[in-house]
Order: structure tokens, then C-alpha cells, then sequence
């Protein structure tokens, strides 16, 4: 199970020592005491990922025979994260664990490369968390954060028909029984994001009051963020007047001054974010304008930009800093988030390794 380990990655024997294991095992698999040396005991995905395969791949087979000297030893959950490494063995893992992968596949098409991803994910965040725990006061499986949770969102959210499916279907049943995520419950949350501006108009009341503008700022910014415009939903907001600028035109007087724009936009696909938390005041304010005069109206001038992700449960933290789940447990204690490791180690028995 992935909590095993996550705690595994999170045991040593001394501050720079690699995992516990028996010296025996490091009979049985060449390489694996230097493997053991070089990844230590709370190694990141990337480490594990990186690393030559062959003293891991041997270590994998051998943990699971129980007369082994490698069997139930710490540094054998690493080798189970290392499976997860390439699609190929992430599809592998997951149709191995289920009882019919091929009618799951047809019943939710695609199910495999959906899951396999999502699971690796989870191992690479709970060993992420079990490394930071080595370092500061945080303890390993004590809530989620920022970071995983939305690196979970981002695998699981914009194929959350798939996943759904899984876990609806009779088709999908897995040797070892799957929770569904219960972060599928905030991907509406997650998969947001906040925009708020500050647009400097000839004329704030009559921009507000046209009927146009609301539909084409929502244009402007979709087309910035590269989404479609059903995504995005605006407010306008005359600013607090302060001291406006008066203009002389043609022996009238207009005033210009500022509008607040409150957007909430619904992320497609987790690459859009990046997208749109890098667009800059200069890239908004032409976009706005070409929306702006396409629909006849007047050119605006953005003053100000800021882009924030939808937080868990409205609550906003910053990276790093524990976040508790909706039933006070950690990712790696809840739902599917727990069980990438685990399907490897029904694989592996599958297979009679």
C-alpha cells in the first residue's frame, strides 16, 4: 500500500542512512547495496525513477517470495514505486489488479492510462511528503497540501468521467476492492481559478450598464487563457472613485476611470492554468481590446492582474503547510491515493514473480 510506503521511505537507521534491509538481499540482487546507498532512506519519485533498474527490478521479483531475504523489507516499497515509472507499467499495474481489465476498458474506455497516472502521481506526492518530513516538523500522513492536492486534481479532474465510471461500473472490480477519491467531490473547486483585474474606461457607469461588456471581457480573457468563453463568468464592479480624471472631448466631459472585473474561470484541462497564471496586464489589455472592438465598444486599459487557484474546501494554504482532508485524514490515507503501490504487489502475484 502506498502508506506503507511512505512510512518506509520515512524509516532509517540514522540521519544519512539508506533503508533497512537485510545484507543478505544484497546477495540476491547485485547492485542493490549501492542502490540502497545512493537513494537513502526517504528518496524522491525522481530518484527512484532515475536510477539504473536493473538492481530494483530484481528486488521487485524477489520481495515477493516469501522465503526470500528481500520479502517485506523497507527498500522493497521502493522498488514497487519504481514499477510506476514509464505508462507502460502504470497500464500494466492497473489492468494486472483488475478482474476483467478487459471489460472495465470497455465499459470506461481509456480507464487503465487514467488510473495508472493517477497512481503514480499519489506514490511521487507521498514520497515527497515523507522526504519534507525528514526535514522540517511536519509528520508524514498528516493532511494533505497544497501541492498534492492539486497535482492529484490535476490528474484526476479532467478525466473525471473515466474515473467515475470506474468506480460505478460492475465491469471495474478489482482484485483488491478501490475507493472512489473523494477529491472528485472539489473538482469543480480545484479546477478554478480567480481572476481579478482592475481596467481603467472612458466611462465606468456606462461600461458597467452595457449589456455587451460583461460577454466580451469573458471573450478577451478566454481567448488570453486559450479556453472557450462558456469557462469563463465576469462581474463588474465600479472602483471606489478616489480622484478621476477628467477629459475634455469635443466641449463635453467624460469621465474615466476605474472598473473591477471579478472573473471565475472553470480550467479545462490542468494545463491551462499555467496559461493563464502567466498572462501579464500588456497580453490582457490586447486581448480585451480586440474582444472589446469587436463588439463595438470602447478599448480599456488593464492596471491590474491576479490569478489564484480554487483552494480545498475554500481554504487557501500555501505550499508546503498541512491542509486536512474533508474526513480530517491525509491523501495517502483516503481513497484511491492509497492504493498506487498496492496494485503493483497484485500485479506482481498475478504474475507469479
Amino acid at each position: 500500500m502506498l502508506v506503507g510506503v511512505a512510512m518506509a521511505c520515512s524509516q532509517s537507521v540514522g540521519p544519512s542512512d539508506g533503508p533497512v534491509i537485510d545484507p543478505t538481499c544484497f546477495d540476491e540482487c547485485p547492485g542493490l547495496a549501492g542502490a540502497a546507498a545512493t537513494l537513502g532512506a526517504t528518496p524522491l519519485m525522481e530518484q527512484i525513477c532515475n536510477h539504473p533498474p536493473e538492481p530494483l527490478f530484481c528486488l521487485l521479483g524477489a520481495s515477493q517470495n516469501p522465503e526470500s531475504a528481500c520479502a517485506g523489507h523497507d527498500l522493497a516499497g521502493l522498488a514497487q514505486a519504481f514499477f510506476l515509472c514509464t505508462s507502460g507499467n502504470q497500464l500494466a499495474a492497473v489492468q494486472g489488479a483488475m478482474q476483467n481489465a478487459t471489460a472495465c476498458d470497455a465499459a470506461c474506455p481509456g480507464f487503465a492510462q487514467v488510473m495508472g497516472e493517477f497512481f503514480f502521481v499519489s506514490t511521487r506526492e507521498a514520497l515527497r511528503i515523507a522526504s519534507e518530513a525528514t526535514q522540517t516538523r511536519r509528520l508524514a500522513g498528516h493532511g494533505r497540501d497544497t501541492i498534492e492536492r492539486n497535482a492529484m486534481a490535476d490528474s484526476l479532474c479532467p478525466n473525471s468521467a473515466v474515473v467515475e465510471c470506474v468506480f460505478a461500473s460492475d465491469a471495474c472490480n478489482a482484485t483488491d476492492p478501490l475507493d472512489r477519491p473523494n477529491i472528485l467531490d472539489n473538482c469543480d473547486t480545484l479546477m478554478s481559478v480567480s481572476l481579478s483585474m482592475g481596467i481603467t474606461v472612458a466611462d465606468p457607469a456606462a461600461f458597467i450598464a452595457n449589456a455587451a461588456s460583461a460577454g466580451a471581457v469573458e471573450s478577451g480573457i478566454a481567448a488570453a487563457a486559450g479556453i472557450d468563453a462558456t469557462n469563463v463568468n465576469v462581474v463588474l464592479s465600479e472602483a471606489p472613485s478616489g480622484r478621476r480624471l477628467e477629459d475634455e472631448l469635443r466641449g463635453s466631459r467624460r469621465l474615466q476611470g476605474a472598473v473591477n472585473v471579478e472573473a471565475a474561470i472553470q480550467l479545462p484541462s490542468a494545463g491551462a492554468l499555467d496559461t493563464i497564471v502567466s498572462i501579464d496586464a500588456t497580453e490582457m489589455t490586447t486581448s480585451l481590446n480586440v474582444a472589446l472592438t469587436a463588439a463595438g465598444l470602447e478599448e480599456v486599459t488593464v492596471n491590474s492582474l491576479t490569478a489564484e487557484r480554487g483552494a480545498w474546501d475554500g481554504v487557501t494554504a500555501s505550499a508546503g503547510a498541512p491542509l486536512a482532508s474533508e474526513n480530517g485524514t491525509s491523501a495517502s490515507e483516503s481513497g484511491a491515493a492509497s492504493i498506487g503501490v498496492g496494485l503493483v504487489s497484485s500485479l506482481l502475484v498475478a504474475l507469479s514473480l
